[in-house]
Protein backbone atom coordinates (compact mmCIF):
# COMPACT_ATOMS: atom_id res chain seq x y z
CA UNK A 1 0.00 0.00 0.00
CA UNK A 2 2.78 2.46 0.42
CA UNK A 3 2.66 4.75 -2.57
CA UNK A 4 -0.61 4.49 -3.15
CA UNK A 5 -2.35 7.76 -3.26
CA UNK A 6 -6.26 8.43 -3.16
CA UNK A 7 -8.04 9.81 -6.71
CA UNK A 8 -7.96 13.42 -5.95
CA UNK A 9 -11.83 13.15 -5.89
CA UNK A 10 -11.39 10.80 -2.63
CA UNK A 11 -9.30 13.14 -0.99
CA UNK A 12 -11.50 15.02 0.69
CA UNK A 13 -14.05 12.64 1.49
CA UNK A 14 -11.81 10.43 3.63
CA UNK A 15 -10.51 12.17 6.83
CA UNK A 16 -6.83 11.00 7.96
CA UNK A 17 -8.19 9.10 11.25
CA UNK A 18 -10.48 6.77 8.06
CA UNK A 19 -7.27 5.98 5.87
CA UNK A 20 -5.22 5.09 9.14
CA UNK A 21 -8.37 2.53 9.79
CA UNK A 22 -8.02 1.11 6.04
CA UNK A 23 -4.53 1.05 6.22
CA UNK A 24 -4.18 -0.71 9.73
CA UNK A 25 -6.88 -3.17 7.82
CA UNK A 26 -4.43 -3.94 5.56
CA UNK A 27 -0.50 -3.96 7.31
CA UNK A 28 -2.41 -4.29 10.70
CA UNK A 29 -1.24 -7.25 13.06
CA UNK A 30 -4.73 -7.17 15.33
CA UNK A 31 -7.71 -9.07 15.98
CA UNK A 32 -9.55 -6.13 13.24
CA UNK A 33 -7.01 -6.91 10.48
CA UNK A 34 -6.91 -8.73 7.22
CA UNK A 35 -3.98 -10.48 8.50
CA UNK A 36 -6.00 -12.11 11.33
CA UNK A 37 -8.68 -13.29 9.27
CA UNK A 38 -8.55 -16.91 8.15
CA UNK A 39 -10.39 -16.37 4.65
CA UNK A 40 -7.16 -14.55 3.81
CA UNK A 41 -4.89 -16.64 5.21
CA UNK A 42 -6.74 -19.75 3.32
CA UNK A 43 -6.53 -17.89 -0.09
CA UNK A 44 -2.86 -16.65 0.97
CA UNK A 45 -2.19 -19.77 1.20
CA UNK A 46 -3.80 -21.12 -2.03
CA UNK A 47 -2.33 -18.57 -4.04
CA UNK A 48 1.06 -18.86 -2.92
CA UNK A 49 0.68 -22.28 -3.74
CA UNK A 50 -0.75 -21.98 -7.46
CA UNK A 51 2.60 -19.32 -7.70
CA UNK A 52 4.39 -21.69 -7.01
CA UNK A 53 3.38 -24.21 -9.10
CA UNK A 54 3.38 -22.20 -11.64
CA UNK A 55 6.68 -20.80 -11.27
CA UNK A 56 8.91 -23.89 -10.61
CA UNK A 57 10.19 -26.39 -12.94
CA UNK A 58 7.30 -28.68 -14.78
CA UNK A 59 9.16 -31.67 -13.20
CA UNK A 60 8.23 -31.09 -9.81
CA UNK A 61 4.16 -31.94 -11.17
CA UNK A 62 5.36 -35.82 -11.61
CA UNK A 63 6.14 -35.79 -7.90
CA UNK A 64 2.39 -33.95 -7.10
CA UNK A 65 0.86 -37.18 -9.59
CA UNK A 66 3.05 -39.88 -8.11
CA UNK A 67 5.83 -41.12 -9.39
CA UNK A 68 8.48 -43.97 -9.42
CA UNK A 69 5.54 -46.05 -7.57
CA UNK A 70 5.45 -43.54 -5.07
CA UNK A 71 2.78 -41.06 -3.64
CA UNK A 72 2.89 -37.54 -3.18
CA UNK A 73 2.69 -37.78 0.13
CA UNK A 74 5.55 -40.11 0.14
CA UNK A 75 7.52 -37.75 -1.67
CA UNK A 76 6.70 -35.41 0.89
CA UNK A 77 7.84 -37.50 3.62
CA UNK A 78 10.65 -38.38 1.70
CA UNK A 79 12.05 -34.84 1.28
CA UNK A 80 11.26 -33.75 4.84
CA UNK A 81 13.19 -36.79 5.72
CA UNK A 82 16.16 -35.38 3.87
CA UNK A 83 15.87 -31.66 4.91
CA UNK A 84 16.00 -32.98 8.36
CA UNK A 85 19.05 -35.38 7.96
CA UNK A 86 22.78 -35.13 9.61
CA UNK A 87 24.01 -34.73 6.12
CA UNK A 88 21.79 -32.11 4.72
CA UNK A 89 20.26 -30.16 7.57
CA UNK A 90 23.75 -28.50 8.78
CA UNK A 91 24.00 -26.63 5.27
CA UNK A 92 20.15 -26.00 5.21
CA UNK A 93 21.26 -23.69 8.53
CA UNK A 94 24.03 -22.15 7.22
CA UNK A 95 22.23 -20.76 4.16
CA UNK A 96 19.21 -19.44 6.41
CA UNK A 97 21.99 -18.10 8.94
CA UNK A 98 23.06 -16.43 5.77
CA UNK A 99 20.35 -14.58 4.87
CA UNK A 100 19.05 -16.42 2.35
CA UNK A 101 15.21 -17.13 2.88
CA UNK A 102 14.36 -18.10 -0.73
CA UNK A 103 15.76 -21.97 -0.07
CA UNK A 104 13.76 -22.91 3.19
CA UNK A 105 10.48 -21.41 1.48
CA UNK A 106 10.95 -22.87 -1.68
CA UNK A 107 11.01 -26.30 0.53
CA UNK A 108 8.51 -25.83 2.57
CA UNK A 109 6.26 -24.58 -0.19
CA UNK A 110 6.93 -28.15 -1.57
CA UNK A 111 6.21 -30.21 1.70
CA UNK A 112 3.08 -28.59 1.89
CA UNK A 113 2.08 -28.84 -1.94
CA UNK A 114 3.37 -32.49 -1.28
CA UNK A 115 2.03 -33.58 2.01
CA UNK A 116 -0.79 -30.87 2.99
CA UNK A 117 -2.21 -33.18 5.47
CA UNK A 118 1.28 -33.09 7.30
CA UNK A 119 3.17 -30.73 9.71
CA UNK A 120 6.12 -30.95 7.38
CA UNK A 121 6.68 -27.21 6.63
Amino acid sequence: LKGIEPLDSMKDEMTQADRDKILYYWSGDGNTSIGSSQEYSTLSTVAGQQAFRELVDPSFQKYLDGYDGHTAKEWGEALYNTLISDDYLPSLIATVMAGNMNQLNSYCMMLQLLAPDENYS
